[in-house]
């Protein structure tokens, strides 16, 4: 959930290469959810600072990660 600032947030499912773009703003609230099985990557793209909420259904748990950098 973006509350302040404008930006876009890509997806790509691994194993795909095609890639989602949603355009995000706090001018118009709106949730993004990002699914299991997807690489993701949220930027910036307007002149002041881009403000997000995120929340997880689960803790990080580093002794048994689930979680690896997978380019978008």
């Amino acid at each position: 959930l973006v509350v302040n600032g404008q930006g876009v947030i890509r997806f790509r499912k691994i194993g795909c290469d095609e890639i989602l773009e949603y355009p995000v703003s706090g001018k118009k609230f709106q949730v993004v959810d990002i699914p299991p099985g997807y690489t993701h990557n949220i930027t910036n793209t307007g002149n002041s600072d881009m403000v997000t909420i995120m929340w997880a259904n689960e803790l990080f748990d580093p002794d048994n990660a689930d979680t690896f950098f997978e380019p978008v």
